[in-house]
Formats: structure tokens, C-alpha cells, sequence
């Protein structure tokens, strides 16, 4: 009997954890399309235009993977690029403007 209950104690956290999820996903929903700076709890920041945001689980733990499109300025001209950068367990996230925005290449 204490196997099926320590199952069950397992799903009801993973479900737990989904919802909340579930929810920070709504939350972040905001920022699609934005040109955002995202920061890790590294310090490592990214810039560019925010896609999504999806859960994957690293080492027995579920974690948040931002997807974003970098952009490029060339001659005065600022054009979406094909590469996409990943930045797991973000601190924070912010919306910037194209006047701070810098993508070193």
C-alpha cells in the first residue's frame, strides 16, 4: 500500500507544478513580440524579440527555457535575425527599446 501512496504524493506535486506552470506561461504571454532583456540567475542576459516560454525538466527539476529572436542593426536599419538564443531560469524580465537595445556580434 505505501508505494501507491508515495506515487500519488508524487503525481499530486507534479501536478501542482504544471499548474503553476501553466500559469507563469499566461503571465509571460505579455511579452510576445516585445524586444526584452532577460537575465539568468547567472547574470547572463539576452536582448531580443521574446517568442515563448516553455518548461522542460534539467536534473530532476522543471525549468522555465525563454526563446527569443535576436535582431541586428546594420546601416541605421534594425532587422529581425534567423538565430535564437535560450536562457534557462530567468530572474528577471524586462521590455526594452531599440535605442538600448546592443546585440554584439
Amino acid at each position: 500500500m505505501k508505494p501507491v501512496i508515495t506515487i500519488l504524493d508524487y503525481l499530486k506535486g507534479a501536478n501542482l507544478m504544471l499548474k503553476s506552470a501553466q500559469k507563469k506561461t499566461v503571465e509571460l504571454d505579455q511579452f510576445k513580440g516585445k524586444l526584452v532583456i532577460i537575465t539568468d540567475t547567472k547574470g547572463k542576459s539576452v536582448q531580443g524579440f521574446f517568442k515563448s516560454v516553455e518548461f522542460v525538466i534539467i536534473d530532476n527539476k522543471i525549468t522555465a527555457r525563454y526563446t527569443i529572436y535576436h535582431i541586428l542593426e546594420c546601416n541605421g536599419l534594425i532587422m529581425a535575425s534567423v538565430h535564437t538564443d535560450y536562457i534557462y531560469d530567468a530572474v528577471d524580465i524586462r521590455v526594452t527599446t531599440y535605442k538600448n537595445y546592443r546585440y554584439d556580434v
